[in-house]
């Protein structure tokens, strides 16, 4: 398995296959011993952050292209497209149940519908780029890490 110019990767949470977002604007994902399975094309940059849902179900990925896009983990197919960003999306994470979406990128994080890639909330205070966001254990709040040192904690 060679990753190439790979900007992320992340184990499925059975352990049987690893995802990574690549600069060839792929995302690739593999079984454990290395084989190929599943190429997802449809950015139009490189991949910069990705992450399996936690059950497994979903891919989720964020782009220089300015989207953050979900993915069927076992056909390949475009579920949503996460959209609403005026620069790169960095880092994209999954609350522990699965349901909602952090999306960080230049100066703004955003939070989604994991069902249906929904915007249900953005926050667009720092001033300089956000690296990446998190949710709290409860899902209650999120943290947001920016280059500027500041890192904030928002109530959901």
């Amino acid at each position: 398995m060679a990753f190439g110019w790979g900007e992320a990767a992340a184990f499925s949470p059975d352990g049987k296959h690893i995802v990574a977002g690549l600069l060839d604007h792929t995302v690739r994902v593999w079984d454990a011993a290395g084989k190929e399975v599943m190429i997802l094309r449809g950015h139009e940059d490189g991949v910069n952050s990705v992450v399996f849902s936690p059950d497994g179900k979903r891919i989720a990925t964020a782009s220089d292209d300015r989207t953050g896009r979900i993915w069927d983990a076992a056909d390949g197919r475009v579920v949503a497209i996460l959209r609403g960003y005026k620069s790169f999306v960095r880092r994209i994470a999954y609350s522990l149940d699965g349901k909602r979406l952090i999306t960080a990128g230049a100066q703004a994080a955003a939070v989604w519908d994991a069902a249906d890639g929904r915007m249900l909330a953005l926050t667009e205070r720092h001033k300089k780029t956000i690296w990446d966001a998190a949710f709290s254990p409860d899902g209650k709040r999120i943290v947001t890490a920016c280059s500027d040192g500041i890192a904030r904690v928002w109530a959901m």
